[in-house]
């Protein structure tokens, strides 16, 4: 019995998987952006981040600063726009 649940559960992950490959291989409809699946955004935003910092709107950034400066830290450079 448990061989059958696994190969069913095998069955099922490579249907799903290429139930996945085929939307993302969709073309986008006139301005809209490719077709992502749930979490793929994630990653690739992770590493945007990791790669040029996080985007801080300007009122937090200017209260970073601030405090950057009150206690004596040069923080110029790391809050960068």
């Amino acid at each position: 019995m448990m061989p059958t649940i696994i190969s069913s559960a095998i069955r099922a992950s490579t249907t799903a998987a290429g139930v996945f490959d085929e939307m993302r291989a969709s073309k986008p409809l006139p301005g809209h952006d490719p077709v992502r699946m749930p979490g793929e955004g994630k990653h690739s935003a992770a590493d945007h981040r990791r790669r040029n910092g996080p985007q801080l709107n300007s009122a937090l950034r200017q209260d970073l600063l601030t405090l950057a400066e009150l206690y004596g830290f040069d923080a110029t450079n790391d809050l960068r726009t």
